[in-house]
């Protein structure tokens, strides 16, 4: 929605009070980092080129922790729909509440209630399955590379201040303190573990290391981690995950639980969930994650940091196998959205994870964009 209006010859107004239009929107970028790549925008006349980046809220800015992050310092422009709370200083931005027309707002009401869904109309039940099946892989196989790639990265900044080991358990840590983040929480428990790096609550006495994360997440913390409890049972609240961080900080800095999760790998997808319940439960009964969430936590996490400590190491055998665990669990869990895509391109469900990670790579990168021409549906029916 925001390319609709970004256009060069529309000027905004920043709450700076400048003028602002937008020459070239830039490239969206499909991995971390600012949302639009290589923009050019023209600021009181003056021509700036940098990345654009895109918030409901201009608060998300700090909530999201894009101050402290080297990513966002060539941000040139920062575009929400909603202004800031507080006058904490931010890059040039752009406010769009009260500056668009009505058929902006008549959409934003559109997106904001309407149900996840795949409105494809390019593929039938009748249409050849293989096709449907290798389309899957496809979107399967890249998702898994971006999140190699999203580790690997997060290791590579991390390595200039640590060792090799330090860098990858606390990169391990991060991807741990994300994945407990479901609910809406993911970015928030990610902030938190950059915060109190692994190696910080590991030191502390096991008597405090759930009071400093859960103190970590006040008001009055002075590190703007806003979580939300919206959406979870109590059982899975904030206090409870973090209490479950708190015992897996030490269990993760071990090297025996560390070799116990390199078996897990290697032992293949078929006993991967089971054994990964039972280590974690005997780490802590209380809100260890369920045999779902453990799935999420081998596609999401130990999948992909197995294969860049493979790739760091060379270990060959390794490699393979966490490519196999990711794509290869069943059942995986289900979802709103693999429900819905599974129905509209004929999919028998329960599925494997790499078919699950392949229609959320479908759902997410193709149908909410609306990049219909690039679909590889649409492009096996034009073949």
């Amino acid at each position: 929605m925001w390319l609709d209006v970004a256009l060069p010859e529309r000027r905004f107004v920043s709450t700076q009070g400048s003028l602002v239009r937008v020459l070239v929107p830039g490239v969206a970028n499909r991995h971390e980092g600012p949302d639009f790549l290589n923009a050019e925008i023209v600021v009181d006349g003056r021509l700036l080129r940098g990345h654009i980046e895109i918030h409901s809220n201009a608060d998300d800015w700090y909530t999201h922790g894009h101050d402290t992050d080297a990513r966002y310092d060539s941000v040139v422009l920062h575009v929400a729909l909603y202004g800031a709370t507080t006058d904490r200083p931010m890059p040039m931005t752009v406010v769009l509440s009260g500056q668009l027309d009505g058929p902006f707002r008549e959409r934003w009401r559109e997106a904001m209630g309407a149900k996840p869904g795949i409105p494809c109309a390019h593929w039938t039940h009748e249409h050849d399955a293989a096709r449907r099946d290798c389309m899957l892989l496809l979107c399967a196989i890249g998702r898994f590379e971006r999140k190699v790639a999203r580790f690997s990265v997060r290791y590579d900044e991390l390595s200039t201040l640590h060792s090799g080991a330090e860098a990858l358990l606390q990169t391990a840590w991060e991807g741990f303190a994300r994945a407990a983040g479901y609910g809406g929480n993911e970015v928030a428990m990610e902030r938190l573990a950059r915060a109190l790096p692994l190696r910080v609550v590991v030191d502390a006495p096991e008597k405090h290391r759930h009071a400093m994360l859960l103190a970590a997440t006040g008001q009055h913390s002075g590190l703007s981690i806003d979580v939300r409890e919206c959406g979870v049972l109590p059982s899975n609240r904030v206090p409870a995950r973090l209490r479950w961080l708190a015992v897996l900080a030490p269990a993760l800095a071990s090297p025996a639980w560390q070799r116990s999760i390199r078996d897990i790998v290697m032992a293949g997808p078929g006993t991967a969930v089971s054994q990964l319940h039972s280590l974690l439960r005997a780490c802590t009964s209380d809100g260890a994650p369920g045999p779902d969430r453990c799935t999420e936590l081998l596609v999401n996490v130990i999948a992909p940091m197995a294969k860049l400590y493979a790739d760091i190491h060379m270990r060959q055998e390794l490699s393979k196998a966490a490519t196999a665990l990711y794509h290869s669990i069943h059942p995986a869990p289900q979802n709103n959205i693999t429900r819905r895509v599974a129905s509209a391109i004929g999919l028998s469900m329960p599925c494997s994870s790499g078919q699950q990670q392949g229609m959320i790579e479908l759902y997410t990168e193709f149908c909410t964009r609306e990049r219909c021409r690039d679909c590889l549906l649409r492009r096996g029916m034009e073949s």
